[in-house]
C-alpha cells in the first residue's frame, strides 16, 4: 500500500512537472521563432522592400499587400532552419530554468527517473516537429522559393508594371522620360531623351534627340510580332534632332503632335534551380545529377534535425547543475553553431546525412564529460 501511494505521488509529481515543462518550453519556443525570424528578415528586408515598391509604385495598399505576401513566402523558405533552432533554444532555456529552481533535484529526491522521462519527452517533441517540418521542407518551402522568384520576375516586367511617377526620370534603356505632373495616363510638361528615332534607320544615333511637350498621353500596346511597346503621343512641343550632315549640331523644329512607340524588353527568363523544385521532382533528377541528389539529402537531414537537436540538447543539459537562463541561451547558440558547421562539412564531402549522427555522437561524448 505504501509503495502504491509513493508511486502515485511520483506519477502525480511527474505530470505536474511535464505540464510546467511544456508550458515553459512553449513560451521559449515562440520566443525563438520570433528572434530567428527577425534575424532572417533583417538579412533580406532590403530586397523584399525593393520588390514590393517595384510592383506597387505609389499605391500604399498594393505595397502593403505585396509586402505581406513576400514576407509570408520568404518565411516559408526559411522555416526549416528557424523551427529547429527555436526548438533547441526553447529546450536550453527551459532546462536552465529547471536547474535554477532545483526542480530536477526535487524530483530525483522522490526516487523518480526524471532524466529518462525527460529525454523521452524531448524525443517526442523533436519527432513531432520533424513530422510537421517534413512537408514544409520537401514541398511548401521550394514552392515558396519559386513564387518569390516569379514575383521578382514579373515585378521587373516593364510591360506589366509600367507607370510614370511625377518628377521622376523613367529609364527604358535608350530612352528616358520625365514629367512634371501625372494624372492617370496623361503627362504634363514632358521631356524625352532618346538615342533612336522612329523615322530614321535603326542605327543608333551618336547624339540623342530631345522632345519637349506641354502634355502627352501613353499606353502599352503590342506590335505585329506581339512584342510590348510604349506608345507616346506628345502635344505642342519641339524636337531637337542631331544633324547627321554636321555632327555635333542640332536641328530644332516645332510640332503640334508627335508620336513614337518605344520597345519594352521583358526581363530574361529564369531557370528552375534544384532549390526551387519539390522533392518529388528532385528524386527523378537525382540519379543523373549530383547537385540534385545533394539538395534532396540536405532536405532529409534538415527535416530530421529537430529530433537530433532535441536529443542532443537533452543529453547535455541533464548533466548540468544549477545554471542561469543566460547560460542556457549561450549553450543554445554554441550548439546551433556546432550543428550548422557539421552540416556544412558533411555537405562539402557530399554526405549531408552524416550531420545528425555526428552531432548526436559529439553531444553524447560531451554529456559523458559533464557527468559528475
Amino acid at each position: 500500500m505504501e509503495t502504491t501511494r509513493k508511486c502515485n505521488k511520483i506519477i502525480w509529481k511527474l505530470k505536474i512537472f511535464f505540464y510546467a515543462f511544456l508550458k515553459e518550453w512553449l513560451g521559449n519556443f515562440c520566443l525563438g521563432i520570433g528572434i530567428f525570424s527577425l534575424f532572417f528578415f533583417f538579412a533580406e528586408s532590403s530586397k523584399i522592400f525593393e520588390l514590393a515598391l517595384l510592383v506597387a509604385g505609389s499605391s500604399l495598399s498594393v505595397f502593403l499587400g505585396s509586402l505581406g505576401y513576400l514576407y509570408a513566402q520568404y518565411w516559408m523558405t526559411v522555416a526549416g532552419f528557424i523551427c529547429p533552432m527555436a526548438l533547441l533554444l526553447g529546450i536550453a532555456l527551459t532546462m536552465a530554468r529547471l536547474h535554477e529552481d532545483n526542480e530536477l533535484i526535487a524530483l530525483e529526491s522522490l526516487g523518480a527517473a526524471v532524466h529518462k522521462h525527460l529525454l523521452a519527452l524531448l524525443a517526442v517533441l523533436g519527432a513531432v516537429l520533424s513530422a510537421c517540418l517534413f512537408p514544409l521542407i520537401h514541398h511548401a518551402g521550394p514552392l515558396a522559393r519559386l513564387h518569390l522568384k516569379r514575383f521578382a520576375y514579373e515585378g521587373r516586367d516593364i510591360a506589366k508594371n509600367f507607370r510614370v511617377e511625377p518628377q521622376t526620370w523613367i529609364d527604358l534603356g535608350r530612352t528616358q522620360i520625365f514629367a512634371e505632373e501625372v494624372t492617370g495616363n496623361r503627362l504634363n510638361k514632358v521631356v524625352i531623351y532618346s538615342s533612336r528615332d522612329q523615322n530614321a534607320s535603326n542605327a543608333e544615333q551618336k547624339f540623342p534627340y530631345k522632345v519637349t511637350g506641354s502634355s502627352a498621353v501613353y499606353r502599352i500596346q503590342e506590335d505585329a510580332e506581339g512584342k510590348p511597346g510604349l506608345f507616346l503621343r506628345v502635344f505642342s512641343g519641339k524636337l531637337d534632332y542631331p544633324d547627321l550632315t554636321e555632327p555635333g549640331n542640332l536641328t530644332t523644329c516645332s510640332f503640334a503632335t508627335y508620336e513614337n512607340t518605344l520597345p519594352l524588353l521583358p526581363p530574361a527568363q529564369h531557370e528552375l534551380s534544384p532549390r526551387e523544385m519539390v522533392s518529388r521532382e528532385l528524386k527523378k533528377a537525382a540519379g543523373d545529377s549530383l547537385q540534385h541528389r545533394l539538395e534532396l539529402e540536405s532536405r532529409h537531414a534538415l527535416a530530421i534535425s529537430p529530433l537530433a537537436l532535441a536529443l542532443a540538447c537533452g543529453l547535455v543539459t541533464v548533466k548540468l547543475r544549477r545554471r542561469s537562463k543566460g547560460f542556457g541561451f549561450g549553450l543554445a547558440l554554441a550548439m546551433l553553431g556546432a550543428y550548422w558547421l557539421l552540416l556544412v562539412l558533411a555537405t562539402s564531402v557530399k554526405e549531408p546525412w552524416m550531420a545528425n549522427p555526428a552531432f548526436l555522437s559529439l553531444s553524447w561524448l560531451l554529456s559523458l564529460l559533464l557527468a559528475p
